[in-house]
């Protein structure tokens, strides 16, 4: 009887991380108050700042180009975990058996591809073009004048702090010796660690 309410204790404490990860829509690292300010900063600059004469026009430019660019990777990682958080709810999975989180190899991934495809954008003329059809259509809305400008790839310098950021919302990646521990085999030997073949 008293040994039983250390082990209740222990279980709710190690089931705690995974209870609360299940709460909301796992995309954290994008509803946080860096990306939002970030987002409320490429908002005014984009419908205010720029052509106002308030700041430079060289000054407008790039603070879209910083602010847009840092919140991109964070974006393409809370869309694509959202997805699989709906499809699993849509399968009736338990969000706990999933392990749908942002990881450091997703970080790094979109990183890796809105890094690349915003150096194309500023620096292939038909990446341009097909960008702001995309944005066009996607997000009407949204559009935005955009230019071919190497000179904006300075901008790429945000991406070692996005990762900094980003990396707090992080958890490892499940390995792949962790998925047997849960078999039946595995279930049946824990119950009973003492038992033995005859």
């Amino acid at each position: 009887m008293g040994g039983s309410v250390p082990d209740s204790a222990s279980n709710s404490a190690t089931a705690l991380p995974a209870a609360s990860g299940s709460r909301g829509l796992p995309c954290r690292e994008l509803v946080s108050p860096i990306p939002l300010s970030a987002l409320a900063v490429l908002f005014v600059n984009d419908h205010f700042l720029k052509g106002a004469s308030l700041l430079p026009g060289v000054l407008t430019g790039k603070l879209s180009d910083f602010a847009g660019l840092f919140c991109l990777p964070l974006l393409l990682t809370a869309v694509f975990n959202c997805s699989r958080w709906l499809l699993s709810r849509s399968f009736r999975m338990k969000f706990e058996e999933t392990g749908i989180a942002l990881t450091r190899r997703q970080l790094v991934a979109a990183i890796s591809i809105a890094g690349a495809g915003f150096a194309l954008v500023k620096m292939i003329p038909a990446a341009t073009a097909a960008y702001v059809a995309a944005v066009s259509w996607l997000a009407p809305w949204a559009a935005h004048h955009v230019v071919t400008d190497p000179t904006d790839l300075v901008a790429l310098a945000v991406l070692p702090f996005n990762y900094w950021y980003g990396q707090s919302f992080a958890s490892p990646a499940p390995s792949r010796g962790s998925k047997p521990k849960n078999d039946i085999i595995g279930k049946v030997f824990q119950q009973d660690p003492n038992r033995r073949t005859t």
